[in-house]
């Protein structure tokens, strides 16, 4: 996508602590995060985990939302199962982290794209 719209990439992972002790969104350095972005050029793709809740803390503003999800047949939230009303929450601090992301953020609801890709075709 990058290549195709000549447009320069950043990965919110790249700007983690790596303190697995604290939340995800708690790890990323924003004042550096912030200085890649502004310097990112005119046509940039963000993209991460939470990237709704990051954008919004540090107040970035974007034209676009688009979500590509991977299906491999194995993530159950991406099939309803940790997002349902009646659904048991994940163990993991990250899955419960990124579950509720979802149910604040909503991000399928407010994307202007959403493609799904099944990883389990050859």
């Amino acid at each position: 996508m990058a290549k195709d719209l000549e447009a320069n990439v950043v990965s919110l992972d790249d700007y983690l602590s790596g303190n697995r002790e604290i939340s995800y969104c708690d790890q990323i350095n924003y004042a550096s995060l912030r200085d890649k972005i502004r310097a990112g050029g005119p046509r940039l793709i963000i993209e991460g985990v939470c990237v709704l809740k990051i954008l919004a803390k540090m107040e970035v503003h974007h034209d676009y939302h688009i979500i590509i999800q991977r299906h491999d047949g194995f993530i159950g939230w991406t099939l309803g199962q940790y997002l349902g009303e009646k659904a048991k929450p994940p163990r993991d601090k990250l899955w419960q982290e990124i579950v509720q992301y979802y149910k604040d953020y909503k991000p399928f609801d407010v994307s202007d794209l959403v493609e799904v890709r099944d990883i389990c075709q050859p």
